[in-house]
């Protein structure tokens, strides 16, 4: 009989939502009430920045780990791990970026915005329906504590535009788009510091995720889920694989497991 766990971390897309929806499905929304009411404590764990995270209502949260865990915080707001990049890496980036017509966006605690837009990235803003903000200030924004760059470029263009540069690693979610983070960072690096914060053991943690970014956070957790819309990588790095997000596969597995 496996451990009951005593917290549990879930992405975002793909995972609790849809891609493209802002709300739980109802019963995706009763496994996380049922899961909290039996002591287990909920943490969002995404390449979100904290000011696009959704308003689940009623369920509760207990912390974030935003930007691929590059900042944490609890429900209270209080900072529980902050990691932000070397300065030095993100210029090299940026100039590449730069070099190779790859839009960037440069993410801080408190805003974000692109270093220039192109074709690739305005068909992006249509897909997603959101407005592109542009960088006003490269040098201002430099001198503040950036915690992830996100380029809009597919896995071909990848290791062109990271070549030879120390200090940060990919954290792939899509096709066309690539989160950029410090190279000792990550969900497992921040999951470390929370299940630490808490005193909890790593066998009494769950993790449910899809994207390619998520594959060291399944493979850490005491019990890593894969959704069944993941890749295969990362199906096959997780401890069980879920239904489908679009088929209540939270609910379904935390019931399977008889976690709820």
């Amino acid at each position: 009989m496996m451990i009951f766990p005593q917290i549990a971390f879930f992405d975002i897309d793909g995972t609790l939502l849809e891609f493209g929806s802002r709300k739980l499905r109802p019963l995706t929304r009763q496994a996380l009430l049922r899961l909290r009411e039996k002591g287990c404590r909920l943490f969002l764990a995404t390449g979100r920045a904290p000011y696009t995270l959704p308003d689940f209502q009623d369920v509760l949260f207990d912390g974030y780990l935003c930007f691929n865990g590059s900042l944490c915080f609890d429900r209270k707001g209080d900072l529980l791990y902050s990691r932000p990049m070397d300065k030095e890496a993100v210029k090299k980036v940026l100039d590449r970026a730069a070099m190779l017509d790859i839009p960037v966006m440069v993410s801080t605690a408190v805003e974000a915005a692109w270093t220039f837009c192109n074709s690739a990235l305005e068909q992006y803003a249509r897909i997603s329906g959101k407005p592109i903000q542009l960088l006003e200030d490269e040098e201002d924004i430099l001198k503040r504590d950036i915690y992830q760059l996100t380029a809009a470029a597919g896995e071909n263009r990848e290791n062109a535009l990271l070549e030879e540069i120390s200090g940060c690693r990919t954290a792939r979610w899509r096709d066309d788009a690539v989160d950029i983070i410090p190279a000792d960072g990550g969900k497992v690096s921040a999951m470390v510091e929370i299940l630490n914060h808490y005193g909890i053991g790593r066998d009494e943690s769950i993790a449910f995720g899809d994207g390619k970014n998520d594959l060291d956070m399944i493979r850490y957790a005491g019990i890593g889920i894969a959704m069944g819309n993941a890749p295969p990588a990362v199906r096959d790095a997780a401890d069980r694989v879920a239904p489908d997000c679009s088929c209540d596969g939270v609910y379904r597995t935390l019931r399977e497991l008889s976690f709820i």
